[in-house]
């Protein structure tokens, strides 16, 4: 998929997925039952979503770094994603969901992931 669509395409199209997914969350009702089946549907973009970046992460960085790096590289990858990310992503989101609401956790989110996007386009200089 790579080799047809293209690095930038993927991660754009990842992004893409991840903003719809987060925004399709606020306009779910709370606390009925086509929610939860909807959510559960939702989830499902996840997948689509992440499975896409990180494959496209892993190969940008094998691409980016020689032989002998690649491994440092992968574990500098994951321990950024795995562990920054995820701590700060529970550390701010715990916050935003505590004080202002499920539905700006996810407003937040989706604006995160398109200033994502735009500075990784504007890094390509697309």
């Amino acid at each position: 998929m790579m080799e047809h669509v293209g690095t930038t395409w993927l991660i754009v199209i990842a992004h893409a997925v991840t903003v719809f997914r987060c925004l399709a969350y606020t306009w779910l009702p709370p606390a009925q039952t086509s929610s939860h089946i909807g959510a559960l549907l939702l989830q499902t973009l996840h997948g689509v979503g992440f499975g896409i970046f990180w494959g496209t992460a892993v190969n940008e960085m094998d691409a980016l770094f020689p032989p002998q790096q690649r491994a440092i590289a992968q574990g500098v990858l994951g321990a950024l994603h795995a562990g920054f990310g995820t701590g700060l992503g529970a550390l701010v989101g715990g916050y935003l969901y505590a004080y202002l609401g499920a539905p700006w956790l996810f407003y937040s989110a989706a604006a995160l992931s398109t200033i994502s996007v735009l500075v990784f386009c504007a890094g390509r200089r697309w």
